[in-house]
């Protein structure tokens, strides 16, 4: 096993019965990323980049092949454990920042260190201090309503960097932003990446965000192209 691999998936397929079909989705996919790299993963519409992900993070399961996660079978886990796993080891990073509208920036970044069962100061100074990090530190007391987009993303990534895991998935990260606000959002993902080592699987459209991966990966009729 090699310990310098924070995520790997082996001959990895997922179909889907549509009445008398079955549709394949994916086709015996393989990759694997490094601790510290940023992978981007493109193609069109419908062509199963989400499907991808979601198999990654244990949000879903495939017909057939595995994922590790820091050398973890996932597959071999009970729901519960994958759970605990997620909390662990992984991060997630949406297009609509899916922040808790009746929280303050500061309670939804400390939330997964909660759920975790750390104690409650010390969840929210982490959570204060990842908030600097992403130059938040101003907006701790406003809630989701009270900021805007590029901040709401901001602190969306701060939940999910917050728990230090080995790769955060990112599912349109910038998708839904203009290209300023796109471009503030990388730098603080490549802040992250660089001073966390924590490595990133990128889905997006977005050519210019995609060109600055270590890798650019294409899904194309369910196969994976490097």
């Amino acid at each position: 096993m090699n310990n310098n691999i924070a995520l790997e998936c082996v001959d990895l397929s997922k179909t889907f019965k549509q009445g008398e079909d079955v549709i394949s989705v994916l086709d015996h996919v393989g990759f694997a990323i490094k601790k510290g790299e940023r992978c981007a993963i493109m193609g069109a519409s419908g062509s199963g980049k989400t499907t991808l992900l979601q198999i990654l993070g244990g949000l879903d399961v495939p017909s057939s092949g595995e994922v590790r996660v820091d050398g973890q079978l996932i597959s071999s886990l009970n729901e519960k454990d994958r759970g605990m796993m997620r909390n662990r080891t992984l991060g997630f990073i949406f297009q609509f920042h899916h922040l808790l509208p009746e929280f303050t920036a500061l309670e939804n970044v400390a939330m997964p260190l909660l759920i975790r069962g750390m104690g409650f100061d010390e969840a929210m100074q982490k959570a204060k201090d990842i908030l600097e990090e992403v130059e938040l530190q101003h907006r701790l007391t406003h809630r989701p309503a009270e900021l805007s987009g590029g901040e709401r993303q901001r602190a969306a990534i701060a939940r999910a960097i917050i728990t230090e895991p080995s790769c955060i998935l990112a599912d349109e990260p910038t998708g839904n932003l203009d290209n300023k606000t796109a471009e503030q959002v990388y730098q603080v993902i490549l802040k992250l990446n660089q001073t966390k080592a924590t490595s990133f699987i990128l889905v997006t459209h977005d050519e210019v965000l995609a060109n600055r991966m270590n890798q650019v990966y294409h899904l194309e009729n369910g196969c994976l192209v490097g």
